[in-house]
């Protein structure tokens, strides 16, 4: 009676580990692609000097973190809503590309992976990854973070990927 009782629980732990460990927890292909959408049309504004559809993407207290280089350890730290009013002053032509970009989301939270190449005025000038943390807020995804690596050293490789 024991071994069975033991047999009966072992089988259920079993199962139930199965189970958790099979749950995805990266989300749906929809919400997937609404987040990657958002950083599209965040890279879009940029190119067109749109501050004002930038601004509405992004939280005013967003923290945008830079990464030089991978063997610098210097960062720097500036505020989303410093960076989307800007936009407005840049030059038409500042273009940064998505490569095979990725995404997770769970419930309120999309965290979306982007390797990228930046060209300014079809001059390619740096390339790297970008990490996106976008929230789900006011019925809309908001970008509440952006840390990105800034290249140099691999952006012909990485444009032969687009």
């Amino acid at each position: 009676m024991r071994q069975k009782l033991m047999a009966a629980v072992c089988s259920i732990i079993f199962s139930m580990t199965t189970i958790v460990q099979a749950e995805d927890y990266s989300g749906n292909d929809a919400e997937k692609a609404a987040a990657i959408a958002v950083v599209q049309k965040l890279f879009d504004a940029m190119a067109t000097s749109d501050a004002e559809t930038a601004q509405s993407i992004i939280m005013p207290d967003a923290r945008f973190v830079a990464i030089p280089k991978a063997n610098d350890t210097g960062f720097r730290l500036s505020k989303g809503g410093d960076f989307a009013a800007g936009i407005a002053n840049w030059p038409q032509g500042m273009v940064e590309s998505m490569i095979n970009p990725s995404a997770m989301v769970r419930g309120r939270m999309a965290v979306v992976w982007a390797p990228f190449v930046f060209h300014r005025q079809e001059t390619l000038s740096h390339c790297g990854v970008n990490t996106v943390v976008l929230i789900h807020t006011d019925g809309d995804w908001k970008v509440s973070d952006i840390t990105y690596t800034h290249e140099t050293d691999v952006c012909e490789a990485m444009a032969a990927q687009q």
